[in-house]
């Protein structure tokens, strides 16, 4: 639940076969399992309250646990990104706090690949782009077959910022973090 003072806190849990997230074609038409999102803050009843770079402070466990494949790409839009965890683009922690909870992931297979527009990045881990914060949280990916992390599908030269990471931080994000990230 999101309230005034801009505080998102809720677990989000996850259950099934497969689970496959691609950003779309369009500027900003992003995929993300976690509190936060592209650019803005909002009260408690949903409006939009401010746009650019967003301040809140998010929290929460996401468990991701399915019986096939995990699948995300990022899109070929700018800012079309995939992200599991939560911040987002520009979703400032508040001040000295940061985005918080363990990330879970168990599947079949498990990609985490960056897409061929500009910052279309795929992203397991709190933060973002450009999203600062001191996130903490411990991040676990579990599969039976192959864990595949990988920037810039495609080898697109002019794809700018379409990073793949597994961790807290992002692209052009100040952050302190000594969590454990396991594999």
């Amino acid at each position: 639940a999101l309230s005034s003072a801009g505080v998102s806190s809720s677990n989000i849990t996850l259950n099934g076969a497969s689970l496959a997230g691609t950003g779309g074609a369009g500027s900003g038409a992003y995929v993300m399992i976690g509190h936060g999102g592209l650019n803005e803050t909002r009260d408690a009843i949903g409006t939009a309250v401010r746009t650019g770079y967003a301040e809140a402070t998010r929290s929460g466990a996401i468990d991701i646990d399915l019986t096939g494949d995990f699948d995300f790409v990022g899109g070929a839009g700018n800012a079309s990104f995939v992200h599991v965890g939560h911040g987002g683009r520009r979703n400032n922690a508040v001040d000295t706090e940061g985005h918080s909870g363990n990330i879970e992931i168990d599947a079949s297979t498990i990609d985490v690949i960056g897409g061929p527009g500009a910052e279309s990045y795929s992203m397991v881990g709190h933060g973002g782009y450009q999203t600062t914060g001191n996130h903490t949280g411990d991040i676990g990916l579990s599969s039976g077959g192959a864990v595949n992390v990988r920037g810039d599908l495609g080898g697109n030269d002019d794809a700018d910022r379409a990073f793949a990471q597994v961790g807290h931080g992002g692209y052009d994000a100040d952050f302190n973090t000594a969590d454990l990230i396991s594999v």
